[in-house]
């Protein structure tokens, strides 16, 4: 995968999905704004519900909270010259970051989701976070599974009907060890 920088650049890294078709993964530009519309219009109410936590966002909120801002990143993913799913970070601290996944049902099961954040954490890696967050509704447990399964340790704090998942955004020595030291929740 390219530099975060070469990201910004607009280069593009192929990832194949189970089913052999290949997406275009790069940063999210401004330019991409009338493209995410016709995302937004392509997600079914439970993917926006797993990923916002709350029904009923309009499309103008869900655009603005989706476009690019200061202190978040996002990729998409392009098949077929539409984009089909979008990883985005933002920070919440020096080295800390809320990490979202949204794709669009028909590219949902075939390792797009894990493939996009396993580029996001080491894009994110390389911006200098070194710790993810994400809040999970309980009832999406293919997310849960996918953030479970990608490799990292992961910490999981239990709330009403949702969980708290923090995972370090690489497995180098010195991330695990900051990991370990700092992230691990305790009972009591």
């Amino acid at each position: 995968m390219p530099s975060l920088q070469s990201q910004r650049d607009g280069v593009t890294a192929d990832l194949e999905m189970r089913d052999g078709a290949i997406a275009q993964v790069r940063v999210l530009r401004q330019s991409d704004v009338p493209d995410l519309g016709r995302f937004v219009d392509g997600l079914s109410e439970d993917s926006i519900y797993y990923r916002f936590l709350t029904s009923g966002i309009s499309r103008e909120a869900l655009l603005s909270e989706l476009s690019p801002k200061p202190g978040c990143v996002s990729l998409v993913a392009v098949a077929k010259g539409r984009i089909v799913g979008l990883s985005s970070y933002c920070r919440s601290g020096p080295e800390t970051a809320e990490v979202g996944l949204l794709i669009i049902d028909e590219y949902q099961g075939k390792g797009l989701g894990t493939g996009l954040t396993e580029r996001i954490a080491r894009a994110a890696n390389q911006d200098g976070v070194s710790m993810f967050e994400a809040v999970i509704d309980w009832n999406n447990t293919r997310m849960i599974e996918l953030v479970r399964n990608l490799g990292f340790p992961t910490s999981e704090k239990v709330e009403p009907d949702l969980i708290r998942i923090r995972f370090p955004t690489s497995i180098d020595p010195v991330t695990l060890g900051e990991f370990q030291d700092r992230w691990v929740f305790r009972a009591g």
